[in-house]
């Protein structure tokens, strides 16, 4: 398969467990980078409530000398925002953008509560990229809203924040939720959804011009999956399919670098 992995750093526990969680990330980044391949990796870090100003600095500095990117969760509760506000006076966002954490090599996790009136823009302005986590999002009763970011153009993927989540399911809750939070059957249409788990994704990991889409001089990496339409399926309907109806046991076939 392909992957992007991280070690999640954190000061959960302690500023030397924080350190040897960002020396294991920068370890295995060296490692993948000689190896070339499939695998390839960036800095994990928690989130602003359990990471220290010192720590995401460093963290920062360490992305622009080694040239690794950043993963980190953000905003998925109210809770980062109350701390941050606490702590800080400001809200998660700004207060990354004023740390000079932000940067187009940054992919957050959930950005479920944001300030919809400024966030968006900082995002785009900044170029940072996120991965919406509609399932995970909604099984602890959060009510993410991607509608202000994809509005504002800053680009927006599907991710899972957990490891038994279907893709399939995750796209019909993206479209469900906020369909039902605009009271809005326009919103989200299947072709957007389906790029959201696909190009959009690439995009989110800087990785468009490899993978995503099917194109001549990209990764031949596809997904075969077996027709148990109880009506005949064309080109017209093909992707309401898949997003609306499709599951995992519907998977027959996956492809990755054309193997």
């Amino acid at each position: 398969i392909r992957a992007v992995l991280s070690f999640e750093t954190t000061g959960r526990i302690s500023p030397e467990n924080a350190q040897l969680g960002l020396e294991e990330n920068l370890r295995f980044f060296e490692k993948v980078k000689s190896q070339g391949g499939r695998i390839s990796s960036r800095i994990g870090v928690h989130t602003t409530f359990t990471c220290s100003t010192e720590l995401l600095q460093q963290v920062r500095a360490e992305a622009n000398r080694t040239g690794a990117k950043i993963f980190m969760h953000m905003a998925d509760d109210r809770w980062h925002t109350f701390d941050t506000t606490r702590r800080f006076g400001k809200r998660p966002t700004r207060y990354l953008e004023d740390i000079g954490f932000l940067g187009p090599d940054l992919l957050l996790f959930h950005s479920s509560y944001i300030d919809p009136l400024q966030d968006p823009e900082i995002f785009r302005r900044h170029g940072v990229t996120v991965a919406h986590n509609a399932e995970s999002n909604a099984i602890f009763g959060f009510w993410p809203n991607m509608m202000p970011f994809i509005k504002a153009g800053v680009t927006v993927g599907l991710g899972t924040d957990g490891q038994t989540h279907s893709m399939f399911e995750i796209m019909r809750t993206a479209q469900m939720i906020h369909r039902i939070r605009y009271e809005n059957l326009e919103l989200l249409p299947d072709q957007q959804v389906l790029e959201m788990a696909t190009i959009e994704g690439a995009k989110a990991l800087g990785m468009a011009d490899q993978i995503g889409s099917l194109e001549a001089g990209k990764r031949a990496d596809l997904v075969l999956l077996t027709d148990r339409s109880a009506v005949p399926i064309f080109e017209a309907n093909a992707v309401n399919y898949v997003v609306s109806t499709c599951e995992r046991s519907d998977v027959d076939t996956v492809i990755v670098d054309g193997e």
